[in-house]
Parts: structure tokens; C-alpha cells; sequence
């Protein structure tokens, strides 16, 4: 297969009512769980890369070139994706580097100022046919300073409606009370605001904060629009235990080759879970 545009890979799952996978990766290691998922499972699949991981912890000169290779020798259909991007500099570089999706990020500026900033993505990316993910209310942290910023505020399906019509934006990320990273208690799902928006929109649906979602509300929220689900914090907490579980019963051993191995294969299980509960086995 190749690295692809998720244009077509989207309007099938909202068609069909599944979901692509679209998981964070920070390095060779969660980058090849990945992609050996998708070719197991034969699922299309999205590699995100975020804005903070190139700012804080890889260079983008390092590894966009090795995903962009790796993406190009898949078995199955991969998408390249920017993910939570702010700066217009970093998102036209992964545009020139190859990748096929970028994601503004301009949900804490008001309605115009969002609209005005992602439109003008938009015109750029799709110049050199590259889809754009816009989003709209916050999809906050975990780390916020109060249960109020977690949870507010929700999107507004009218607004929705008409900063897809304006930007023409082609996926559109939407608060509706999911949250990045751990959750400290269960978070209330609004499915009314995903139905509505997806009924005046017409536009593929994102959730992010998907890691700790119980399965069972994950197909909910595809049933009601959803065509896109981001999983990053689950990923690496898979990542995590595999390393303390491999060096409680191998103190001695020092070749991260080894652990790094079976912290592949650990992830990879993960992602295949998710795959599946994604219903998007044999969707490629």
C-alpha cells in the first residue's frame, strides 16, 4: 500500500459507520507497533505526530524522514498527520516533509479569530493536497486547575456548522467531554452534541482524549459520528509496563534491543484492541 490522504479512508468510515485509529508516535518503537497493527489487523491507519513531541523531544529533520519512509513501505493505507499543531511554521514544514494530514489546533481563540486562522491552513494545505483537521470547543488536560476547565466548554453544533462551511475544513475535532491524558473519574460523554453536529455538518468527526473511554462508549460515540478516534496516553502507558515488567524479571540485562522488542510487541496488542473495537478489520 502507501502513505496516503485520509480523505477517502474517512468518508468510508462515516459511511459505514467504523472509525480509523489514529495513534500518537514518539519514536521508531510506537511507530512500528503501529504499523505491524494495522497489517495484522489490515486496518487503514493514522500516525500522528505531535507538535509538542518534535518541540520537546525528537527534532522533526530526525524522524519525519523515518516515518515518511516507513509510511511508504507499509503493507496497508497510512496517513501521516501533524496533530495539535499551532505554529504555521511547523505545519507547512510537515507539509514539505510529505505528510498527507495536518491539525490546527485553534479552539482557545475565539469562534472568528479560529475560523480566520484555520482557513488560512486550509488554503495552504490544500494547495499541495493535504487534508486539514480543525477543532472546535477545548478538549482540555488532565493537569488543568479545575474539574470546570475539564470539562467546558462543549461544542456548539451551530457553530460547528458554520466554521466547516467557512474554513472547509476537511475532519473536524469536537469537545463533547472527552479530555487528554489519565482520567480521575468518569467522564460524561455528550453523544447529542456528536449526532447534531455531524447531522448540520456533514464533516468527519474526531475525538480525541479516547484513551481510558470505555470500549462500549467509544462505538457509541462512532455511531454517532465519530470517523476518527486519538489514542496517545494509552499507547504509552503500554510502553511504560512493558519496560518495568521486562526489567523486574531481567535485572541484568542491558540491551535495549531487547526491551524495546518486547515493548513492540506489547503495543502492537494494544493497538490491535483498539483496532478491533474500532471495527475497522479488513477496512483496508
Amino acid at each position: 500500500m502507501a502513505l496516503v490522504s485520509p480523505k477517502i479512508m474517512l468518508k468510508r468510515a462515516q459511511e459505514h459507520k467504523y472509525a480509523i485509529g489514529a495513534f500518537s508516535v514518539i519514536n521508531y518503537e510506537t511507530l512500528k507497533a503501529v504499523i505491524d497493527a494495522a497489517e495484522h489487523c489490515k486496518s487503514p491507519v493514522i500516525c500522528q505526530i505531535s507538535e509538542k513531541t518534535i518541540s520537546k523531544y525528537i527534532s522533526f529533520d530526525y524522524f519525519a524522514p523515518m516515518a515518511v519512509a516507513v509510511a511508504k513501505k507499509a503493507k496497508v493505507n497510512v496517513v501521516l498527520q501533524l496533530d495539535n499543531g499551532s505554529s504555521v511554521e511547523v505545519i507547512k514544514k510537515a507539509i514539505d516533509y510529505g505528510f498527507t494530514s495536518v491539525m490546527f489546533d485553534g479552539s482557545s481563540f475565539d469562534l472568528e479569530t479560529n475560523t480566520k486562522k484555520t482557513k488560512e491552513i486550509v488554503d495552504y494545505a490544500h494547495k499541495h493536497n493535504v487534508t486539514v483537521e480543525g477543532e472546535l470547543g477545548i478538549v482540555s488536560r488532565v493537569d488543568e486547575t479545575s474539574f470546570e476547565a475539564k470539562k467546558t466548554p462543549f461544542a456548539n453544533p451551530e457553530e460547528a456548522k458554520k466554521f466547516a462551511a467557512d474554513t472547509k475544513v476537511d475532519m473536524l475535532a469536537i469537545a463533547f467531554g472527552a479530555y487528554h491524558g489519565i482520567y480521575d473519574d468518569v467522564p460524561e460523554l455528550n453523544f447529542n452534541i456528536l449526532k447534531e453536529t455531524e447531522n448540520l455538518t456533514k464533516c468527519p468527526l474526531v475525538m480525541h482524549g479516547a484513551s481510558g473511554i470505555s470500549y462500549q462508549n467509544l462505538s457509541k460515540a462512532i455511531k454517532f459520528g465519530i470517523s476518527k478516534i486519538n489514542v496517545e496516553t494509552d499507547l504509552l502507558i503500554s510502553y511504560k509496563e512493558s519496560i518495568e515488567t521486562f526489567f523486574t524479571h531481567n535485572p541484568n540485562i542491558f540491551d535495549m534491543r531487547q526491551v524495546n522488542l518486547v515493548a513492540i510487541e506489547e503495543m502492537t496488542s494494544k493497538v490491535v484492541d483498539y483496532l478491533k473495537n474500532f471495527r475497522s478489520i479488513n477496512k483496508n
